[in-house]
């Protein structure tokens, strides 16, 4: 019997065409006409700039040449002011995918111009050909890790080869690795502001870029972090070299995704619901076309005992949202990250924060279900069962008391059917955050010795964002021109300690503890590399090759050695 066949015949193949049907009903519902298979990335591209997708008569794709929006709208009540608008103003960043125009919603209405409406033209051409052309080998290329100039001359990538099942769990795989997690930087060009506000820096298109770069090229990373999540702003810069960052990320094997959602929007009662169905099939067939190889969608469920919330029927509209949303983004070949997210603040204690997110849980797997949505081709992205920030036992609950409480609230509702599990970091510390991360990790290895099978059927890891990032912003405010200093080596060295947390291999003290230590180090191997310079080059005939210039701090130092024992200088620097 053939591959082919043995596949034709396995259970998933015949679970699938049921998922498809589900799915298509389900991208009724939320206004894409297009039931067939996905869109290649020249069909999305022949129509240049435009909207969603809808059938013609052939079957292939074509857009309705209306502009997508894919921004987000402001947050409100309890997202506590993230959300959009720009702080460079003007009259809404233009976010270009190699094939789609993506409108970026502006709060500042009056001004003209400004630091967004920065045109990229000269790098991506705008023209119907143009666009098809370069999008589709885009497309191919990224998917494999490679540029385009290197991929001229294959006609179709691995991935597209692929069944539509097969990419997805394999994307999912991919995340889920154990021992590496998520980064998280598709944070509002509104909430990084306030955040490069407080360390002294302007808000402007270039400044959110470089930072960026800094995060995105720091050393070794793709040994720690399996993903980004992208901002949309994000997505279509490149490098100080002129290097996309989709491109430059995949060729580190790292996973690029996005944020689909338009964020949160009252409710009523002080709830929070989550938008965005609207127009998402198109967003998701763009996505994917630009190299994007997963989406996220956040809901926010707010415990107050005052007004009884979250109420059941807050909870059922996020979950149905969020089933549409994954549903959607699996046809689109996109595989969905889904946060539903129970909110830090308040009063309640760790009890309530489990009974709520094992409802919030309960319901949402129901509404996947009813959906059709494959789960062994999503991710979940939870918030670690906490009292709330209000409540007298936040600071005397113990990592282990959180550990115990997460795992029994995960295993009682979560299917091991899904093949990871991250956890958001919100409300802790960068150092509770990586502490939570390890008790967890250390319980779940310790039940399973115990019970002889395992307590945890799934890798739990992180996609963390601000944990990740605050010790490397304040390095990098000092010194923004040093886009591979000390920063990056603070980026590093969190991801590595994060990614032995969720190895349950975590050992002190945190390296956000240690910037002193950190920054002396990248002083040191700075000197080392200018030694190296200078140094003059042996005449000897040797065929011993030299050290390379470009890598002299890949050594260990001892500041950096005594300070970060869990992990070598080459990890860190």
């Amino acid at each position: 019997m053939t591959r082919r066949q043995e596949r034709s015949r396995s259970p998933l193949r015949r679970k699938s065409s049921r998922i498809t049907k589900l799915q298509e009903l389900t991208l009724d519902a939320v206004g894409a006409r297009f039931v067939g298979p996905p869109a290649q990335a020249s069909e999305v591209a022949a129509a240049g700039t435009g909207g969603d997708a809808t059938p013609s008569a052939s079957g292939s794709s074509r857009t309705s040449g209306a502009s997508v929006s894919f921004g987000e709208q402001p947050h409100v009540g309890a997202d506590r002011g993230r959300g959009g608008g720009d702080g460079g103003g003007g009259r809404g960043a233009r976010v270009r995918f190699p094939s789609v125009s993506f409108a970026e919603p502006s709060e500042a209405r009056g001004a003209s111009g400004g630091d967004d409406d920065e045109a990229d033209g000269g790098r991506r051409g705008r023209g119907r050909g143009r666009a098809r052309g370069r999008s589709t080998l885009r497309g191919k290329s990224i998917a494999r890790g490679l540029s385009p100039a290197s991929e001229a001359a294959t006609e179709v990538s691995e991935y597209e080869e692929l069944p539509l099942e097969e990419e997805l769990m394999r994307t999912a795989e991919e995340l889920a690795r154990r021992g590496s997690g998520i980064l998280a930087a598709d944070e509002t060009a509104a909430v990084l502001g306030k955040r490069l506000a407080a360390v002294g820096l302007d808000n402007t298109v270039e400044t959110r870029r470089a930072y960026r770069e800094m995060l995105y090229s720091a050393p070794d990373i793709e040994r720690y972090a399996s993903g980004v999540i992208m901002y949309a702003e994000t997505v279509h810069q490149a490098t100080a070299s002129g290097v996309s960052f989709v491109e430059m990320l995949a060729a580190r094997g790292i996973l690029v995704g996005v944020k689909l959602d338009r964020g949160l929007h009252p409710f009523g009662n002080g709830e929070m619901i989550t938008e965005g169905i609207d127009g998402l099939d198109g967003r998701a067939a763009a996505a994917h076309a630009a190299g994007i190889r997963f989406a996220k969608w956040r809901a926010l469920f707010v415990i107050s005992f005052a007004k009884g919330t979250p109420s059941a029927l807050a909870v059922e509209e996020n979950a149905n949202a969020m089933a549409k949303f994954a549903a959607c983004c699996q046809q689109r070949r996109l595989m969905p990250l889904l946060e539903p997210e129970i909110y830090i603040a308040g009063t309640h204690g760790l009890d309530d924060a489990a009974a709520v997110a094992e409802e919030v849980l309960s319901v949402l797997f129901r509404a996947l279900a009813r959906h059709g949505v494959l789960l062994e081709g999503a991710l979940l992205k939870v918030q670690m069962v906490l009292p709330g920030m209000d409540s007298p036992d936040f600071r005397t609950t113990t990592s282990e008391q959180i550990a115990r409480a997460t795992l029994r609230t995960l295993r009682r509702v979560v299917p091991p059917a899904v093949p990871g599990i991250v956890f958001l970091s919100g409300g802790q510390s960068e150092v509770e955050a990586t502490a939570n991360l390890h008790a967890i990790n250390v319980a779940a290895e310790a039940a399973s010795h115990e019970a002889g099978t395992p307590a945890a059927p799934w890798p739990l890891s992180f996609a963390f964002g601000r944990v990740l990032q605050a010790s490397a912003l304040a390095l990098w405010a000092a010194d923004p021109t040093d886009g591979g200093g000390a920063a990056a080596a603070m980026v590093a060295a969190l991801l590595c300690a994060n990614a032995d947390a969720a190895r349950g291999r975590y050992v002190g003290p945190h390296p956000s503890k240690c910037a002193r230590a950190i920054v002396e180090a990248h002083a040191e191997s700075r000197a080392v590399a200018v030694e190296h310079e200078l140094t003059p080059r042996s005449t000897s005939c040797s065929r011993t090759p030299s050290r390379s210039r470009s890598r002299p701090r890949s050594s260990p130092t001892p500041a950096l050695a005594r300070q970060l024992p869990h992990s070598t200088g080459a990890d860190v620097a």
